[in-house]
């Protein structure tokens, strides 16, 4: 079934309810153009998990419309074994480094940070990367796309919900948020600007029902302050926030 899925979801993309009405009569499908589908992914090093598998996001079984593959490159311990945190910093200064830098002596060996590959991301995951930390990192194409220096880092495992040959459309991030909140197990803001640009994944959190924590603002244009008035969770220290392993 698994390679059904791979099949379906290769040729019908982000069409979920048709892959979905198609699984239903999967043996409409020929051998021969199943094995063909699945050697294009062997041939690329590219791997995969569906709905059916272990590693799929327990909170997306009960959304609709969603995908139901997805394609990943990387050591799937990273998944498996660490915290998964998206932490957002929009804000960079004494304060906000200081708290960064806590974060990262305490939390990088048994945390995997997520990002979603955005410009203002960049400055926050060269810090993680140089401090060895492990990344994962959610992409909004195929991930044969990809053109990341780090594709070869050990400490990087790169996730897709989009099979081979798709380009990065504007709805694909707004998928790609989605599951980035699915995966993750929660979101954690250092600063953030009052305009700023995670509401899109603030509300992706909201709705999958995950935990926001967000640190005191370190001045009037530090947005955390109305995160933290519209219910998100304070917090002075980031074992608050992230307790255990997973």
């Amino acid at each position: 079934m698994n390679t059904v899925l791979l099949y379906l979801t290769h040729y019908l993309k982000t069409n979920y309810l048709q892959i979905y009405k198609n699984l239903l009569r999967p043996n409409q499908i020929e051998i021969e153009s199943l094995k063909k589908v699945e050697s294009e992914y062997f041939i690329q090093k590219i791997e995969f998990f569906t709905i059916f598998d272990v590693f799929y996001p327990k909170s997306l079984l009960l959304c609709k419309n969603v995908p139901m593959v997805f394609f990943y490159k990387g050591d799937l311990s990273i998944l498996e074994k660490y915290s998964k945190v998206y932490l957002v910093n929009e804000i960079q200064n004494v304060q906000t480094e200081e708290i960064l830098n806590d974060v990262i002596l305490k939390k990088k060996k048994n945390c995997a940070f997520v990002f979603c590959g955005y410009k203002q991301e960049r400055k926050l995951e060269e810090k993680l990367k140089a401090n060895n930390c492990k990344i994962i990192y959610f992409c909004a194409s195929g991930l044969d796309q990809i053109n990341h220096l780090e594709k070869d880092n050990p400490n990087y495992f790169f996730i897709s919900a989009f099979p081979i040959k798709t380009h990065p459309k504007k709805e694909y991030f707004y998928i790609n948020n989605f599951v980035a909140a699915a995966f993750a197990n929660s979101l954690i803001f250092i600063s953030s600007e009052k305009e700023s640009k995670a509401n899109n994944l603030i509300n992706c959190f909201l709705n999958l029902g995950k935990e926001i924590y967000c640190f005191p603002a370190q001045n009037l244009e530090d947005g955390n302050n109305e995160l933290i008035k519209s219910g998100a969770n304070l917090i002075t220290k980031i074992e608050e926030a992230i307790k255990n392993n997973p």
